[in-house]
């Protein structure tokens, strides 16, 4: 089910943001942040430094794209941890006139945060977004602390038979996608 969402009017031009508290993790909103607390001092490199963050401070990043670099992006998911919650934004450049205001949108967003997660984020994610900000002239500031969930899940479970995010889900997370989920080539 698509998210409700709304209209805004930016300096760069208008796009759609689809907000929402309480989004699927939610009901386990709650435990995650206890072990979030309980995991701090723990863990080596980026994710001890990552664990010493205050949780309102990081934002979750997942971009969904034209293709190859150098083309458009269309959609820039972002979620944040409250405490007992989770709140999720979307912002959507339903054609190639707000992908500008779209990007100023999330930058707005990323400025104040102190770190930053993301899933391939380091070789895709952060580069693509940069790249298109610049064609944009739109400055982008990407948190100083950056954690690519990737990287650590290559490092840690070299035993699964790849480090895809629906297989890190399934076997590390033991969460199952929905029958109705889309797959990820067909958006």
């Amino acid at each position: 089910a698509a998210l409700p969402g709304r209209e805004v009017a930016g300096a760069l031009g208008g796009h759609y943001v689809m907000a929402h508290r309480g989004v699927e993790l939610a009901a386990d909103a709650p435990q995650l942040l206890a072990g979030w607390h309980a995991a701090r001092g723990h863990g080596r490199g980026a994710l001890k430094e990552l664990l010493a963050v205050d949780p309102a401070g990081i934002v979750f990043l997942d971009l969904e794209t034209c293709g190859l670099r150098g083309q458009p992006l269309f959609l820039i998911g972002l979620a944040t941890l409250g405490e007992g919650d989770v709140e999720l934004e979307v912002f959507l450049a339903r054609d190639l006139g707000e992908e500008s205001a779209v990007i100023a949108a999330a930058a707005q967003r990323l400025a104040g945060a102190e770190a930053l997660v993301t899933f391939n984020g380091r070789s895709f994610d952060v580069p693509f977004l940069q790249e298109r900000a610049r064609y944009w002239r739109v400055p982008v500031r990407v948190p100083p602390l950056h954690v690519d969930l990737l990287e650590l899940a290559r490092r840690r479970w070299k035993h699964l038979p790849n480090r895809r995010l629906q297989t890190l889900e399934r076997e590390i997370c033991g969460r199952r996608r929905a029958e109705d989920d889309v797959p990820g080539a067909e958006i």
